[in-house]
C-alpha cells in the first residue's frame, strides 16, 4: 500500500535490496559502519523482496526494523559521499521521514500473522479443522480491529459478517493498530495530520486484508468445522457428537446401521497410545482393527473417516512437486537428444 506520507511501496523496498546487491564496496562500506556502531556486530543481509509472494513481506520488513538507524546513517552519508547519488539521497529522504517508520511498525505485526497461518497451508502433513481454526482466527482477529464489537456463536456467522456495510465500522479512532504502532507513535512526535494519514491508510490496508481473506474463507465451512469430530480425543471422549449430528454424514452411501455401530463402540476399544495424538495413524488403525474372528470390525467407520480426512487442504504440495521437476526437467535437458539421434534436416540441405 501507498500513501502520500508513507511511501514504502514495493517498489521502495526493491530499489534498497538493489542498492546493495549490485556494489560490493557498498556492501563492505555500510557492514564496517554497522560494526563500529554495534561493536564489532555484522549487519544481516537485506533481503530481496518478491512481488509475488507473502511470506517475503514480513521478513523485510523485519529486517529493515532492525537495522533502520544504521541503515539511515548510511544513506546520509552516501548522498554526500557520492555525488549525483539519486537512490542515496532518496533512500535517506525516506528513512528520515518518521511516518515510514510509523508504518512499518504497524505493518510488521500484521503481515507476520498472515505468514504464520499461510506456511500451515504449505506444510504437507497438518489437521485440518486445526488449520481452518487457525485462519478463522486470523480473519476474526482482523475484523475486530475494523468493525464493531459483535459475538459469534458459529465459525460461518463469522464468515457471513458484511465487512462492506459501512454501519459495522469502527470510527478511525478506535481501530486497533496494535501495541508496536502506539509505541512508535509516542516516540515519533509526528503532527497530528500525519498520523491521521498513516491511521487512515493503515486502515485501508487492514480493511483490503480483510476483503482478500474472506474471499479465500472455505464455502463448506461447517463440513470443515465438523471434522473436528473425528479428532481421537473427541471421538474417544465423553463430548463425542452423534452420528447424526455430523454434517458430513450424508456423503456416506453405505449401510449407516452399520456405521453406527461401530462409531458406537469406538470408545470401548483400548487403543494404541502413540496414535492417540494423530488423527490420520488413529484411523489407519481403527481401518485395520480386527476382532477374535480375524475380521476388521471396524472397516466401514475408519475407511468413511480416512475418505474425509482426505479433502485436500491446498494446492501447495502440488505446485512443490512441479518446482521440483523444472529442477529436473529444464529447457536445455529438454531439447537433449541421445548420441545416436541424427538431428533433422534443415531446410535447404542438399
Amino acid at each position: 500500500m501507498q500513501c502520500e506520507s508513507c511511501p514504502l511501496t514495493l517498489n521502495s523496498w526493491c530499489h534498497r535490496h538493489r542498492y546493495f546487491s549490485h556494489s560490493t564496496l557498498r556492501q563492505q562500506k555500510y557492514a564496517e559502519l554497522y560494526s563500529t556502531i554495534n561493536v564489532g556486530e555484522q549487519p544481516l543481509k537485506l533481503l530481496k523482496l518478491s512481488g509475488t509472494r507473502w511470506l517475503a513481506i514480513a521478513p523485510c520488513i523485519t529486517r529493515i526494523l532492525e537495522q533502520y538507524d544504521e541503515l539511515k546513517l548510511h544513506f546520509e552519508i552516501s548522498k554526500d559521499e557520492e555525488e549525483k547519488n539519486y537512490t542515496a539521497d532518496l533512500l535517506y529522504q525516506m528513512y528520515s521521514d518518521p511516518a515510514n517508520k510509523l508504518y512499518l511498525a504497524f505493518l510488521q505485526p500484521v503481515v507476520s500473522q498472515v505468514n504464520r497461518v499461510n506456511k500451515l497451508f504449505k506444510s504437507d502433513r497438518c489437521n485440518a479443522n486445526r488449520l481452518l481454526e487457525d485462519l478463522m482466527s486470523l480473519y476474526k482477529s482482523i475484523l475486530q480491529r475494523l468493525m464493531m464489537p459483535r459475538t459469534f456463536c458459529t465459525w460461518r456467522a463469522v464468515a457471513d459478517y458484511d465487512v462492506n456495510d459501512e454501519r459495522n465500522h469502527l470510527p478511525l479512532e478506535a481501530v486497533d493498530f496494535g501495541v508496536k504502532f502506539y509505541i512508535e507513535l509516542g516516540q515519533s512526535r509526528l503532527d497530528s495530520g500525519i498520523v491521521h494519514t498513516v491511521k487512515k491508510h493503515g486502515r485501508d490496508f487492514l480493511m483490503k486484508l480483510l476483503q482478500e481473506l474472506q474471499q479465500r474463507l472455505p464455502s463448506n465451512i461447517n463440513h470443515l468445522q465438523s471434522l473436528d469430530a473425528l479428532t481421537p480425543e473427541t471421538v474417544l471422549g465423553v463430548r463425542k457428537p452423534r452420528l447424526q449430528e455430523l454434517s458430513f454424514l450424508p456423503k456416506y452411501s453405505g449401510d449407516i446401521g452399520k456405521l453406527d455401530g461401530q462409531w458406537q463402540r469406538l470408545a470401548t476399544v483400548s487403543w494404541p497410545k502413540d496414535v492417540i495424538n494423530d488423527s490420520e495413524k488413529f484411523w489407519l488403525t481403527v481401518h485395520s482393527h480386527q476382532d477374535a474372528s480375524g475380521e476388521r470390525d471396524f472397516k466401514e467407520v475408519g475407511q468413511f473417516a480416512l475418505s474425509m480426512l482426505s479433502l485436500p487442504i491446498s494446492n501447495a504440495s502440488v505446485e512443490r512437486v512441479f518446482s521440483q521437476m523444472n529442477l529436473i526437467k529444464n529447457k536445455l535437458r529438454n531439447r537433449m537428444r541421445p548420441r545416436s539421434q541424427k538431428p533433422p534436416d534443415t531446410l535447404g540441405a542438399a
